[in-house]
């Protein structure tokens, strides 16, 4: 084994021809003590003079970042960079590639700040160009957009994607594989922005695109089927979101055969789906199958594996089950800390979920360092204005609520108020939850004129994103109902419950958890 993966010949045709998860099953049997598999595939190229080559080490690299061993990966994509730079008369679209290949892995690696100059460098080596290859061009235009999207800098994310779209018409007309990918990315984008029928719109065009061009039975096909699913579930669409996800998953079966990391992503989106529903012990099964395929194919330390112990873990929390949760919560931090380090915003989640477990528990000592970690973190990550930041605000401001530290509370709930306003606008969810939050906050500190006014405001906001029959819009109504019941505004109280109650029936069925607990609730004052 240890010399098939060195004879670097062999180990191209692989990864060319797309069997990097079947090298992978013998990768981690080659590693020791001594010498880990990363490192003899970096000792064999150094050695070799015929593959001490820009191509090769870019090829390994997008093969170590594949199964995880971003740092491995991150030296071969520095080599590639160092042998594109040293080019006497200077290939300057191999060093373009070079500088996104390293950026692609930075970014993997929640280094932004790193991969922000080299996307930037990039883009601008490829408009120097005398007559710049517009495919290249808008690909490097479209990587740019997808760093700023992740950086929560939409303003920018969104010129650039539509530039992307217009050079691609220009190229290639209104049908083309580069086409359905920009209407992929927009949908990505629109979605995070809330903006969920226009994202609806371009998922579909992305769908029509490449079934159109590639048949329905392929995975780029899937990927947008899967997406849809997604931007379905955050839309509480649950109805909507299933299919989608299982006609995506059995598109990969098809393709790829019963175990593959598309796969096992699909088996997890489901499972979230089916957590979302109420529906439990589905998703136990669900979270189960997919932990089980990803230690097959990706090994007990990858990011992908930590996203389903995480996800796992929050499933054992909504049903107070707080010892399983912290045990799967504990093992997906101390992968993301090997394979990530501090400085990632994966990391930053994984403290913040922590907190939550003990906040839970009524730990608030324990929490409270971890909140406190997870915003200094994400601050340090992504600056002073991103939706992560504002997030980890929030949490740690309903810690010190729950302390009964009001007064540090208050400043950071306004501050993440400000941040998702002046980033999403005043009718998106976020901020509609953040209204919420702080409505909670006051009638804590018994101002219920102002608390009163900040539900109403969130419940506005709800319905002006999502319509009146929305799961997030009738929480919404439910909040208002609790909130005169609680002030002893009973006929008003009941006036939200009867109004809340079909809607929970209708988005959530009447079995559900939360419509047997509000039904529960409303009959204590009829």
């Amino acid at each position: 084994l240890c010399s098939f993966i060195s004879n670097l010949e062999n180990f191209t045709i692989l990864c060319e021809k797309d069997h990097k998860f079947d090298l992978y099953r013998y990768w981690r049997q080659v590693g020791s003590s001594n010498l880990k598999p990363a490192e003899l595939l970096i000792n064999s190229i150094n050695e070799s003079e015929k593959q001490n080559s820009i191509e090769t080490w870019s090829l390994v690299a997008n093969f170590l970042q594949d199964i995880g061993e971003y740092d491995s990966a991150e030296k071969c994509a520095r080599k590639s960079m160092s042998l594109a730079e040293s080019l006497k008369k200077g290939d300057t679209m191999a060093l373009s590639h070079s500088y996104q290949g390293l950026a692609y892995i930075l970014r993997l690696k929640g280094d932004y700040a790193g991969a922000a100059p080299l996307y930037e460098r990039a883009l601008a080596i490829t408009e120097s160009q005398p007559n710049p290859n517009q495919k290249d061009l808008a690909q490097s235009i479209n990587s740019l957009a997808i760093l700023y999207r992740m950086q929560g800098k939409y303003d920018k994310a969104q010129p650039l994607y539509e530039r992307a779209l217009s050079i691609r018409r220009t190229i290639f007309g209104d049908v083309h594989e580069d086409i359905a990918q920009s209407f992929n990315s927009l949908g990505c984008l629109n979605q995070d922005m809330g903006r969920y029928p226009v994202a609806e719109s371009y998922l579909l065009q992305a769908i029509q695109q490449r079934e159109q061009l590639l048949g329905s039975n392929h995975p780029d096909v899937a990927m947008s089927i899967n997406n849809l699913g997604g931007l379905y579930l955050d839309w509480s669409k649950y109805n909507q979101a299933e299919p989608a996800y299982l006609r995506a998953m059995h598109i990969y079966k098809n393709v790829f055969g019963d175990v593959h990391p598309s796969v096992a992503k699909t088996i997890n989106c489901l499972a979230g789906l089916y957590q979302e529903q109420g529906k439990y012990k589905r998703a136990e099964e669900m979270y189960k199958q997919c932990i089980e395929m990803k230690q097959k194919l990706l090994g007990p330390n990858h990011p992908e594996l930590a996203l389903t112990l995480n996800d796992f873990a929050v499933l054992y929390a909504r049903q107070d089950n707080f010892k399983e949760a912290e045990k799967y919560y504990q093992e997906a931090l101390q992968i993301r800390l090997r394979v990530l380090g501090e400085k990632h915003p994966d990391y930053a989640q994984s403290l913040k979920n922590i907190a939550s477990l003990y906040q839970d528990m009524k730990e608030f000592n324990r929490a409270l360092p971890l909140f406190q970690k997870s915003l200094e973190i994400s601050t340090e990550i992504f600056g002073q204005k991103h939706q992560d930041v504002a997030s980890a605000c929030v949490t740690l401001a309903g810690c010190y609520q729950l302390m009964q530290r009001y007064e540090d509370a208050v400043p950071l709930y306004e501050r993440s108020l400000r941040i998702l306003q002046e980033l999403l606008g005043n009718n998106h969810a976020d901020v509609a939850l953040a209204l919420n939050d702080m409505a909670v906050l006051y009638f804590k500190k018994r101002d219920y004129t102002k608390s009163e006014e900040l539900y109403q405001r969130a419940l506005k906001t709800y319905e002006t994103v999502f319509g009146l029959v929305h799961p997030h819009t009738a929480e919404a109504i439910v909040n208002m109902a609790q909130f005169y019941h609680s002030t002893q505004k009973l006929d008003k109280a009941k006036k939200f419950y009867e109004q809340a109650i079909p809607i929970f029936e209708s988005c959530h069925g009447p079995d559900h958890p939360k419509t047997l607990r509000l039904k529960q609730s409303y009959k204590t004052i009829v």
